[in-house]
């Protein structure tokens, strides 16, 4: 027995002894990080040279790399090598893929179960810090401020202009909107030619009282009306939209009898997911060439939460949810928005002619660009504030408040202030006017808005300006 447990020890020994002239070893010369100072659009990949400074032919093995955030874990992989000779060495190679703006720990370790005994274990790991920057040379962080800016201004006064039968962006008179579906009940229902070509079928359905709409059904046929038939611009309108109608009382002798509660607006069937109704668009013509077309299948709600002594609405309600597809003729884009729960509160004070509307803005915006889900943008506002003040000749819109940015190039807070209010007339197509301040992850940057409907990026606010968008329909791209 004495025997069998020397003959064993020996074994034991002589098999350590053989393993230990195996030596696999990493330095940080040997790891390459590609490109070496990323920006939050770069791909990462990270490259290791896996060395045997060891005698004999190692195992095969593996090779860990985690790539961690504070204490968060972002990339955990490990890749399999080969064995290797005596003085020689193999690579491997790990796709990170695109990592936000920030400092990150790499921690690479070959053999990390330490299944090979090697006479050297303390040069197994590698542990490297990795800056990331927000966009190279600062034009990821300036597409990401001028898409977030165009959303906002879009996903605010572009959807409350659509409250209404599809007129002109550049019309935001909103009472005037609300209360000309009480006009329908003057007409029969009928088919109607619209001012330019084309006809809109309506109908109108009234509640148990037989004395107010209960919901109202619009059925665009190429319906064609002049924006300004001097100079051949005109809006064109298809598609259904249905709008369904409550009121704050149902006591006829009551003053709230003829004051809406509440309107669900369907602009198709309001289901993207169904056609029984063609899908709404609205089409902009200038010189009878198109420039934009909106096309919508959702459903909108709006709550009346206010009314002034002559029964006109003060403040709004509105909960947007549901899907919105929209293309561009000027910048050649195509996206579709998700509303998941958009909130506008809306005060509005003034007339017609001179008014301002006010909308504290909260919820999630998310927009997915060319239908490709890689492009993907969401936006959470933050009870976000946009002053809007509207007159017969132009439009001025301040924008104040955080919002929450979730993209492949940029996640985090982006705070926005107004510095000049944006200016635009109401025949331009672009603001002519205008600087908003924008900070996010330590930066900030101007966007300046110019006459000739361009927008100047100023990176780090030093009155240098960086980069400079040629339309501001070109806001509406990618960020990335």
């Amino acid at each position: 027995m004495k025997k069998i447990l020397i003959f064993i020890g020996v074994l034991v020994f002589s098999t350590t002894l053989f393993a230990a002239k195996i030596d696999l070893a990493i330095s940080s010369s040997d790891v390459t990080i590609s490109p070496q100072q990323p920006t939050s659009s770069d791909s990462v990949s990270v490259s290791v040279k896996v060395n045997n400074l060891g005698s004999k032919t190692s195992k095969a093995s593996v090779v860990k790399l985690k790539v961690t955030k504070g204490s968060k874990v972002v990339f955990n992989q490990k890749n399999a090598i080969p064995a290797i000779i005596a003085n020689d060495f193999t690579t491997t190679s790990f796709s990170v893929g695109k990592l936000n703006e920030g400092s990150y720990t790499l921690l690479i370790k070959v053999d990390p179960a330490n299944a090979i005994p090697e006479k050297n274990e303390g040069n197994n790991k590698v542990t490297l810090t990795l800056t990331v920057s927000g966009g190279g040379g600062g034009d990821n962080f300036s597409a990401v401020v001028a898409n977030v800016v165009a959303m906002t201004l879009s996903s605010s006064l572009g959807t409350i202009s659509t409250i209404g039968t599809g007129e002109s962006i550049q019309e935001k008179s909103l009472l005037s909107k609300v209360y000309e579906f009480f006009n329908i009940v003057k007409h029969p229902e009928d088919t109607q030619s619209c001012g330019k070509s084309g006809s809109v079928e309506f109908n109108y359905d009234l509640d148990s009282t037989q004395l107010r709409i209960a919901k109202l059904e619009f059925n665009y046929n190429n319906c064609q009306e002049w924006d300004d038939e001097s100079q051949n611009s005109y809006t064109s309108v298809n598609g259904a939209m249905t709008i369904e109608l409550s009121y704050l009382s149902d006591n006829v002798t009551s003053p709230d009898f003829q004051k809406i509660g509440e309107m669900i607006i369907k602009c198709g069937d309001g289901n993207p997911a169904s056609d029984s109704k063609p899908d709404y668009s609205v089409s902009y013509y200038q010189n009878g060439q198109l420039f934009d077309t909106f096309v919508s299948d959702y459903t909108l709600t709006v709550g009346i939460c206010g009314y002034d002594d002559s029964g006109m609405p003060t403040c709004m309600g509105i909960y947007i949810n549901g899907e919105s597809d929209y293309s561009s003729a000027v910048s050649n884009v195509n996206y579709k928005t998700t509303f998941n729960n958009l909130h506008y509160d809306v005060s509005i004070t003034g007339s017609d002619s001179d008014m301002t509307i006010g909308m504290t803005i909260a919820g999630t915006c998310t927009t997915v660009y060319d239908n490709n889900q890689s492009k993907k943008i969401s936006v959470t506002y933050n009870n976000f504030t946009v002053t809007a003040h509207t007159t017969d000749t132009y439009e001025e819109d301040t924008m104040v408040g955080l919002m929450d940015v979730v993209s492949p190039c940029y996640t985090g807070s982006i705070s926005i202030e107004t510095i000049v209010p944006i200016y635009q007339a109401n025949d331009a197509q672009c603001p002519s006017e205008g600087k908003l301040k924008a900070t996010a992850g330590g930066k900030s940057a101007y966007a300046i808005f110019n006459s000739d409907g361009s927008i100047s990026i100023d990176l780090d606010c030093n009155g240098s300006i960086d980069s400079t968008i040629p339309n501001c329909g070109d806001t509406l791209k990618y960020p990335c």
